[in-house]
Order: structure tokens, then sequence, then C-alpha cells
């Protein structure tokens, strides 16, 4: 939940950048605008937004449609939405982890 609740603020967040929209609209964004968008993906109706289910699908195409309606650029053939292969069903075994290395540091964490 987290992940995806940053993801939907940084998303909504960057409408202000790349407005190419109607000149008469501000680029700038309310609070009340972002509280209403977050509520709208957050909310029930969209079945908890499971990759590849119905309310994945719902949550995407509002935000590309609010990403048109800002007059942000689509950055992928024409469309704000970019295809990339997924596998699903999936499950995790008992000892799944994911591991950071860096020069200084190790760091894991057990999934």
């Amino acid at each position: 939940k987290k992940f995806f609740f940053n993801f939907v603020l940084i998303s909504i967040l960057s409408l202000g950048f790349n407005f190419d929209g109607d000149k008469d609209r501000n680029p700038e964004i309310t609070v009340s605008e972002i509280k209403s968008h977050i509520e709208y993906l957050a909310s029930d109706d969209l079945e908890g937004r499971f990759t590849g289910s119905e309310g994945c699908k719902e949550a995407a195409e509002y935000i590309s449609d609010e990403f048109e309606n800002y007059g942000l650029k689509p950055l992928f053939d024409g469309d704000y939405l970019q295809s990339f292969p997924f596998i699903s069903g999936l499950e995790l075994g008992n000892n799944n982890y994911v591991q950071i290395i860096n020069e200084k540091k190790k760091s894991e964490l057990k999934i």
C-alpha cells in the first residue's frame, strides 16, 4: 500500500511538469485535487488494484486520462501507458529476500 501511495503521489505531483495543455488552465494542482485523486485510487471501487485486474486497469486509465486532462505529453508512442511483460500466479517460497549491495554496505530484506 505504501509503495502504491507513493507512486500515485509522485505521479500526481508530476502533473505540473511537461505541461502543454489548455493555456487558460492553471498547471498547478491543489491539495484538494490530490486528495480527490488519492481517495479514488485507494477506493474499494478499484478492488485492490491487483496487477492485471480490472481495478488495476481502471486505475491506469484514470491516471492516463488525468495526465491528458492536465495537458501532459505522452512519452510512449503517443500513449501514457507502457506495456511490459509480467508473470503472475507465482508463489513465494520460504527463503525469499531482496539483497542490495553497494561499496560500503550490504542490506537484506526478507520477504
